[in-house]
């Protein structure tokens, strides 16, 4: 099978390496925030049990250029869809359109849909069911550009960066698949000390914890894989139950300013299974100690939460960190331009409509 996987924008390099270490495909970076890459049923069941940057994992049917939607029902119907959805199962269309067109995303659904009814019914004799609301199989058509793709997602409806832990969320909260993105640059294992010093309500704590620990994200979590009559029925289960726990042999931390979000980091913390993995106390990372491997931070914005004051918070947190003791630093910021550390890598990353960057700081290349 052709597999698609979309990611956060800017991160494709990072979760293209972690596709490639679960499935040892090679994989190509098909568009912003979209990677593909040849696979089968036990790849697609792997991502969706250890996949932690991965917001949707898709199969792909179709694609190729477009000019109206007339050109899109042409090319589902060359498709032989009898092979991936029984005539009896509820399906829905989702239609995006990115570009300039002269029509619109509906009308994008609207013709794929007539195309699957219209291809089922010709090899099937009988007219497919259409539920919007509750569908078993979701088709997901994109236009952009001059360019068609037609997937069936394997995910379901919920983006799988919304983990079930998340029951208290932060003014200002990075998702989770950034979280684990970043953990992912900082090179978090079972034996890396991780700390983050603005931790908010604990997501890269927690995201480091669930990956040096080779922890399940959601074990009971159900996916619209299940609802494929082309996959084997008892795949998920049996990659879920072959995931394999590790001991953590260093310390994972989190600090905050604020006792309320200290409060809600150690509530998340006890949803994803890791409260005896990551401590969370709290304190001020411009005066706090600094002892570890990995400084994990993800910076105030200055956009949702408070501006007045930033410049003078990185200046001092910058400053704690010139004296302690640490071997890598990720940073996740809006504001470049208050950071003294030259990068030794960069990201560009959107988050939102924002634009920012990811940098990452080896501490050899700033003592050196």
């Amino acid at each position: 099978m052709r597999l698609l996987a979309t990611t956060n924008r800017g991160f494709e390099s990072v979760s293209a390496g972690e596709v490639r270490e679960l499935t040892g495909a090679a994989v190509t970076v098909e568009r912003p925030g979209l990677i593909g890459f040849d696979g089968d049923e036990a790849d697609l069941t792997r991502l969706h049990c250890r996949a932690r940057t991965l917001n949707r994992v898709l199969v792909e049917l179709t694609g190729g250029a477009i000019e109206t939607p007339a050109d899109a029902y042409d090319q589902v119907r060359a498709v032989p869809l009898a092979e991936y959805v029984d005539p009896d199962q509820p399906i829905a269309v989702r239609g995006k359109r990115i570009g300039e067109h002269d029509f619109t995303s509906m009308d994008v659904a609207e013709r794929v849909g007539q195309a699957i009814v219209d291809d089922l019914r010709a090899a099937t004799g009988e007219r497919i069911p259409v539920d919007l609301d509750d569908p078993e199989v979701v088709f997901r058509a994109t236009v952009r550009e001059d360019r068609f793709r037609l997937a069936i997602d394997a995910t379901g409806e919920t983006s799988l960066h919304r983990r079930p832990y998340r029951v208290r969320d932060h003014d200002a909260p990075v998702r989770p698949t950034m979280a684990a993105a970043l953990c992912r640059l900082a090179g978090v294992d079972a034996d890396t000390a991780v700390l983050d010093p603005m931790c908010g309500c604990g997501t890269i704590p927690i995201e480091a914890a669930l990956l040096a620990g080779n922890r399940p994200l959601a074990p009971g979590r159900e996916f619209a894989l299940t609802d494929l009559r082309f996959l084997d029925d008892g795949a998920l289960e049996r990659e879920r139950a072959a995931v394999e726990p590790r001991e953590l042999a260093a310390p994972i931390r989190g600090l905050d300013i604020e006792d309320r979000w200290v409060t809600a980091a150690r509530e998340n913390a006890r949803e994803a299974g890791v409260a005896d993995a990551v401590a969370f106390e709290a304190a001020d990372a411009t005066t706090a100690a600094v002892d570890t491997e990995a400084v994990i931070v993800d910076m105030p914005f200055g956009v949702r939460t408070e501006q007045e004051g930033l410049g003078t918070l990185y200046t001092e947190f910058f400053a704690n960190l010139r004296d302690a003791e640490w071997d890598r630093l990720v940073l996740f910021t809006a504001r470049e331009d208050l950071v003294p550390f030259e990068p030794t890598r960069r990201l560009d990353v959107r988050h939102g409509r924002l634009e920012v960057a990811v940098l990452v700081v080896d501490r050899d290349e700033i003592d050196g």
